[in-house]
């Protein structure tokens, strides 16, 4: 069996030992809602099987996301029935209607890259690809190739002990943002804007001035349609993060006090990974990784070489107020931590990449560079 998008073949239901497959698209339905109504039910009667499907699904909508679960429950259950009857499927539903059939195949994994599926459908055998286009026509090939990034960061803009509700503007540390949607928007990708509370992004003054802007965050500040995604940052609730090939979260001393709690982030992250995509974050941003589970409901990051701000970074800076330390949470993650020193650790940077090179992350502010270059490097290929 082909593993597609998403990547899980999951065990669903059960019939006199014999087990039917089905691969996931939407986990959460599948195994939350209809996998409750379903197991335990007589796998022959399809057609009422479907239709409790379908009809459970009405107060959530059944398009979308609920029909992908519902015709991938439905395809195990018509594979269990013929395996029940030791039939293949084809001859339950009414036989042959033709001698032969055209196959093809359908391509969704834009991560993998076009031209490699195409390739790798052609060595299976298949005469014809259905390619799903981000683009319109107008875009031509150059549409087809065209990767995207989704740059998540924190909705949190006061620097303060938890609790209080008065402290100093803070939020997003500006460079860890602009640098790296520079670096994917010059690479000729699409760039959108996600944050933890959705419309603006709080962007800490502090790393606006004179001796700390880069070129990017003066870019960035006479960019309209940059300003405007960040004044109007989508909630990460409502996006799909699969659809994107490239996770970047930006870091800075708002994100230590709301990254590492959303429950919300942490399973999309879990999605991004399980579709295969590059995930990327800097200095205070890999706290939006801490709450990704597997597929058993360990840590997604355990065991994984990462890096963060050092807690000895924190102390230099005197701010040790936030609820949220990167190197140590992430060391409480399992992360194996990595991480350079100087000095003084706001001069030391690192970027670390995981053994499946499906986590990039960045010591401190001063990485956004060269962890995009390496995100894109590994979607490319290259490395």
């Amino acid at each position: 069996m082909a593993i597609t998008r998403a990547q899980q073949v999951k065990q669903m239901l059960r019939e006199g030992g014999r087990t039917g497959f089905f691969t996931g698209v939407t986990e959460s339905i599948i195994n939350d809602h209809l996998a409750k109504i379903l197991v335990g039910k007589d796998c022959m009667s399809t057609e009422m099987l479907w239709d409790i499907m379908q009809q459970s699904t009405i107060p959530y909508g059944t398009s979308g996301l609920s029909s992908f679960a519902i015709s991938a429950v439905d395809n195990a259950i018509w594979d269990l029935k013929g395996k029940v009857l030791q039939r293949p499927v084809y001859e339950i539903i009414g036989g042959p209607q033709k001698e032969k059939i055209f196959c093809y195949a359908s391509n969704t994994e834009f991560s993998y890259g076009t031209k490699n599926s195409i390739d790798w459908f052609l060595e299976l055998g298949f005469k014809a690809v259905k390619l799903f286009l981000r683009e319109g026509p107008e875009s031509n090939l150059e549409g087809i190739n065209r990767a995207e990034a989704l740059i998540v960061a924190s909705s949190h803009d006061v620097l303060n002990l938890p609790g209080e509700v008065r402290g100093k503007p803070t939020g997003v540390a500006s460079s860890e943002l602009t640098v790296p949607y520079y670096e994917f928007m010059n690479s000729g990708m699409d760039v959108d804007l996600a944050s933890i509370k959705g419309g603006e992004i709080p962007i800490d003054p502090e790393t606006l001035i004179y001796l700390i802007r880069t070129q990017s965050d003066k870019k960035f500040q006479n960019d309209v349609e940059a300003m405007k995604k960040l004044k109007d940052s989508m909630l990460i609730d409502n996006v799909d993060f699969t659809k994107y090939d490239l996770i970047y979260i930006a870091g800075g001393w708002g994100a230590a006090y709301d990254l590492g709690y959303s429950e919300i982030l942490g399973s999309k992250i879990s999605e991004a990974y399980y579709a295969n995509k590059i995930i990327g974050a800097v200095c205070h941003g890999p706290l939006g990784l801490i709450n990704a589970k597997d597929k058993n409901g360990n840590l997604l990051i355990s065991g994984r070489k990462m890096t963060g701000v050092t807690d000895k970074q924190v102390k230099e800076l005197g701010i040790e107020m936030t609820p949220q330390h990167p190197e140590t949470e992430l060391r409480k993650a399992g992360v194996i931590f990595e991480s350079r020193s100087k000095f003084n650790d706001l001069f030391a940077n690192h970027v670390a990449v995981d053994d499946e090179q499906r986590f990039v992350t960045g010591q401190n502010q001063n990485a956004g560079h060269e962890t995009a270059q390496m995100m894109m490097s590994i979607l490319a290929g290259e490395i």
